[in-house]
């Protein structure tokens, strides 16, 4: 190309003219552009490397989540697993020595020993769901549960009672817990009696499966049970006899109101 001012070869190159020495204006605008272009080619280059690190970074812990789900579900596999091999080495050792088992349990029930009958069945592990010992004991079972925590929550009662009265403390209130305890129990008298009555209509429908020997037996102890508890309710939280005598027959709710605006004798 041409310097204006002389005519002279210049390239874009030249800032100034050879010949004449004036500024070469087609190099001036060609730096400003290549500048302009560089500029825009490094901007560019940073926010694509900004936004590919970002991605980067957010595809990192995407593949770290589905990880970490992936171990989760593993996890919970290997306990269900777990469970399984362990419920079935327990369904075995207890089918090994139902006969044993069962005339225990039977032992517990003619001598009313119902909450060392739970114990005995929680700590041994007895009756696990798909052993035949279930069939014969299982429903019947979740009432002596709630029967052994009435007494169990009642010892409790007696104990934040005599805190209560013996507190030195001024700032700690044990009142609280005995009308907590008072609760408990009301709740598990509640649902000893609406056990007993899931228990008596799974007799009554066509799909019990519990054999008569045990209808008998059971019925008979759950019997046992309710006077227990009708006379826990007359002796230690003062409830009328004929109250006492209709736990049977009230709702829960009912229940419930009855024992916890109780007073408990001391």
């Amino acid at each position: 190309m041409k310097c204006k001012h002389c005519g002279a070869e210049v390239d874009f190159e030249d800032k100034f003219c050879k010949s004449c020495g004036m500024p070469n204006s087609f190099a001036t605008k060609h730096i400003a552009d290549m500048e302009h272009y560089a500029r825009d080619y490094n901007e560019t280059k940073e926010e694509v490397d900004k936004r590919t690190k970002g991605a980067l970074k957010v595809a990192i812990r995407i593949a770290a989540i589905f990880v970490l789900i992936i171990l989760i579900g593993v996890a919970s596999n290997m306990d269900e697993i777990r469970y399984d091999l362990h419920k079935r080495k327990t369904i075995k050792e207890v089918e090994a020595h139902k006969d044993a088992y069962d005339q225990k349990l039977k032992e517990y029930i003619a001598n009313e020993e119902f909450i060392e009958m739970y114990h005995y069945v929680s700590n041994g592990d007895i009756l696990v769901y798909g052993a035949s010992l279930y069939d014969n004991y299982g429903l019947f079972f979740q009432s002596v549960s709630d029967y052994k925590s009435v007494f169990t929550y009642t010892e409790e009662l007696y104990h934040y009672m005599y805190m209560d009265k013996n507190n030195t403390v001024s700032s700690f209130d044990f009142g609280k817990y005995v009308d907590d305890e008072k609760k408990t129990v009301a709740k598990y008298v509640a649902r000893f009696y609406e056990e007993k009555k899931n228990y008596l209509e799974r007799l009554d429908s066509t799909y019990c499966d519990i054999p008569k020997e045990y209808q008998e037996l059971e019925v008979e102890a759950l019997n046992v049970m309710s006077e227990h508890i009708t006379d826990l309710a007359m002796g230690v939280f003062g409830i009328t006899d004929e109250d006492a005598y209709a736990l049977d027959t009230m709702s829960s709710a009912k229940i419930e109101v009855l024992f916890e605006e109780a007073k408990v004798n001391e």
